[in-house]
């Protein structure tokens, strides 16, 4: 019985923590790992991910696509990710990368915050190495050109 407890409370914790951030300008890097956390925890991936598919770079040749129960709405309504045309504040999604070897190499993220930065659709971007440590945060030129 304690697993089940511990399984319904990651469940109800990745449903409602990223919405704490909806309205307001954004957690801090490390307010944003532990959210990743979860959603790694709960293997929550994405509609229409698949585990270690292939990725879209040559710097991650595999990937694991995760997201919080909003994007996860946001995503099965539009009728799947590619014809999402907005997400909901507090939307979280991240981006596992792995190498050839399908070791975990680096994460990416996206939180959108609706104080956060209006003029690139408030969306936090972040990136982290396997253990947290912040690689970039905020406006992330990089990301921002891709997204």
């Amino acid at each position: 019985m304690p697993k089940l407890n511990v399984v319904i409370l990651l469940t109800i914790t990745s449903c409602f923590s990223s919405i704490a951030w909806a309205h307001t300008a954004g957690p801090s890097p490390e307010a944003l790992w532990k959210e990743v956390q979860i959603l790694q925890k709960t293997h929550a991936i994405m509609p229409g991910s698949t585990p270690f598919q292939l990725g879209s770079r040559t710097v991650d040749p595999y990937t694991v696509d995760l997201a919080n129960t909003l994007a996860i709405s946001t995503i099965k309504k539009a009728g799947g990710i590619l014809k999402v045309t907005r997400y909901s504040n507090g939307s979280l999604v991240v981006k596992e990368n792995y190498n050839a070897h399908k070791q975990l190499v680096g994460v990416t993220a996206m939180l959108k915050a609706a104080k956060f930065d209006p003029s690139d659709r408030n969306w936090i971007m972040a990136a982290y190495d396997p253990t947290g440590k912040v690689l970039a945060y905020g406006k992330v030129g990089s990301c921002i050109a891709c997204h």
